[in-house]
Formats: C-alpha cells, structure tokens, sequence
C-alpha cells in the first residue's frame, strides 16, 4: 500500500505534463515534416500551460484540500512517463505523434479515474472529477484541431 497526499499527486500530474512538453520538444528538434512540428509544437506549449495551471492551482488551494490522503494499492508510481525513442532512419509523422498524444491522455483518465475511486473526501473528489472533465473536453477539442491541421 502507498499513501500520498493530494499536494504530491498533483505535482505527479504537473511533472508528467512538464514531461510531455518536454518530449514533444525533443521529438521537434528532430527531422520532421512542417506539420508534425506545428502539430509538437502545439502539443508542447498546452502540456507546458497544463503544468503551470496545476502549480498555480496547487499554489492558491486551501491547505486542508492539500492535505488530504490517499491510499493507493499499486507501489507503481503514478503517471511514470518516458519519451520514445525515435528512429530517424523512418519518419515521424502526425499519425505517431497522435499515436504518443492519445496514450498520454488514456493514462491520465485512468489516473484520475483511480485518484477519484481511491478518495473518500467529496471536495477533493471534485476536483479529480473537474480536472477529468476538463481533460476530456481539451482532449475532444485537440483531436478537431488537429483533424483541421491534416486538411491543411
């Protein structure tokens, strides 16, 4: 059994987000088609603004909110995340970048999703159920976008 509070479970979600902005920036600065890049770069700077919404929220929520525990079955680490390793011999193209973009959004629902069975505070379930929701929502919103970058 591991127990976290809420203040360290959202610096998980922070730093995976910190992670991903800074994978799509890796996957960038390699050789890649004008639309994969506009599309990592898009990727990039929302995960990047995702990690600074969490601090920010984390910096002006009441201490008690923070506080509170939990207790998780699974030692694993919550949201373990490693940017793939590429090769440049093949391209890497906006269906891979999709591809990396969709799981990462799957292991974070079922983050949260385990964060809010795992609750037993209704106001801290509330907020693993709005950040939920709004991922969901930025993530039906990503999937238009991008869908209009491949009509380009």
């Amino acid at each position: 059994m591991r127990f976290e509070q809420t203040r360290e479970i959202l610096k998980h979600i922070q730093d995976f987000h910190t992670s991903l902005s800074h994978c799509y920036q890796h996957l960038e600065d390699e050789p890649v088609r004008e639309r994969t890049r506009l599309l990592l770069d898009y990727l990039k700077t929302r995960e990047h603004d995702l990690a600074n919404a969490i601090q920010s929220f984390t910096n002006e929520a009441e201490p008690e909110l923070l506080d509170t525990w939990f207790q998780f079955a699974d030692e694993n680490n919550l949201l373990e995340f490693s940017c793939p390793v590429i090769n440049t011999e093949t391209e890497f193209g906006v269906d891979e970048v999709m591809v990396l973009a969709q799981k990462s959004h799957e292991c974070l629902i079922s983050t949260f999703e385990e964060i809010i069975s795992n609750c037993e505070s209704q106001r801290v379930t509330n907020v693993f159920q709005m950040l939920c929701v709004q991922a969901s929502s930025q993530w039906r919103q990503f999937v238009h976008e991008a869908s209009m970058l491949s009509d380009l």
